[in-house]
């Protein structure tokens, strides 16, 4: 999905703003939801590159926008079991964060069911491997505080913030904690609520 946001200045921003008067100021935010690499996707970019996967005028719109965001439901690791009695466990080697980049990825959301499949060593390494390839991640962290901020970026003079929480864990230990790395939870919307504001 795609959305473009434009901003007219009203005459109060004029007057606090050295921008043109005639200034347009667009935002293009695309967004994609559930994202995992089966076997058969990562054979086919190994052969030929990001154009076997997506089609060029999807591409285009994805690393064109000012921010494309999508909902990262794997593990990047080679660490970690897969979580028992789990009908289906995602997980990637780390290398495959190139296939992020080359979609245009600047944010992912990890705020899901499928995160923390390998165990909490594998899901610090996928942060960690997000991290160092530039791409930000909301709805998880190393603890609460991290889990639970929203990501604010400025862009064409537009403030944004992208918060992501889930409500779907299979397991109580995925939560955050004050020193316990893992998903922002929303069984009790407080925190959510807390955050918003």
């Amino acid at each position: 999905e795609q959305i473009k946001l434009d901003k007219q200045k009203t005459e109060s921003e004029e007057a606090d703003t050295d921008l043109t008067a005639d200034s347009n100021h667009t935002v293009t935010l695309s967004f994609a939801g559930d994202v995992h690499f089966s076997e058969l996707i990562l054979d086919a970019y190994d052969k030929s590159g990001i154009s076997a996967l997506v089609d060029e005028t999807m591409l285009s719109h994805m690393q064109n926008a000012d921010l494309f965001m999508l909902n990262h439901e794997f593990v990047l690791s080679n660490r970690g079991e897969a979580m028992e009695d789990k009908q289906y466990t995602l997980k990637n080697n780390p290398e495959y964060v190139k296939i992020l980049q080359d979609l245009g990825t600047d944010v992912v959301s990890i705020a899901n069911n499928h995160i923390l499949d390998f165990g909490q060593d594998a899901f610090l390494d996928t942060i960690d491997t997000l991290e160092n390839a530039d791409i930000h991640y909301v709805g998880g962290g190393r603890n609460i505080k991290e889990a639970s901020a929203p990501l604010i970026k400025e862009i064409n003079g537009q403030t944004f913030a992208f918060l992501a929480a889930t409500r779907v864990s299979p397991s109580a230990d995925w939560y955050d904690g004050k020193n316990h790395p893992g998903v922002f939870q929303t069984y009790d919307a407080t925190a959510l609520n807390k955050a918003i504001e």
